[in-house]
């Protein structure tokens, strides 16, 4: 890889890691996925600057999301102090408000997502039109 590709697969991928480092593994992986279906060029190229770095690989040993572990503990430990107690948790990214609500069902907690912004995908928001 010369220069000018190596500088390319970095200037690519660092907004990648970034993102990474503040949601988890989890929804970069979902990312990723829903990027290779898209076949947009610039999705492509982040791809493929992660596969060369070996990110990809990386991605499959990591914990899912660390920051959903944590929430888990803590509802899970207020729930222990208070059956009845009830949670409001706020994210950034649909994918880790997926991911949270689908964990918490799994532990048998009554859980739902709301999501305040406009349809994405096949993913309904909400508006304040009636």
């Amino acid at each position: 890889m010369n220069f000018r590709e190596g500088f390319a697969v970095e200037a690519l991928t660092a907004p990648a890691v970034d993102f990474m480092a503040g949601n988890g593994p989890y929804s970069l992986r979902r990312f990723v996925e829903r990027s290779r279906d898209s076949g947009e060029k610039s999705h492509n190229m982040v791809i493929t600057g992660m596969e060369k770095k070996g990110i990809l690989e990386d991605l499959e040993s990591l914990e899912k999301h660390p920051k959903v572990k944590a929430a888990k503990e803590v509802i899970l430990d207020k729930i222990d102090e208070d059956p009845s107690a009830k949670a409001i948790v706020f994210t950034e990214y649909r994918d880790t408000a997926y991911y949270l609500t689908s964990e918490l069902k799994d532990l048998g907690i009554p859980a739902a997502r709301f999501v305040g912004q406009a349809d994405k995908e096949d993913d309904p928001g909400l508006s304040l039109k009636s």
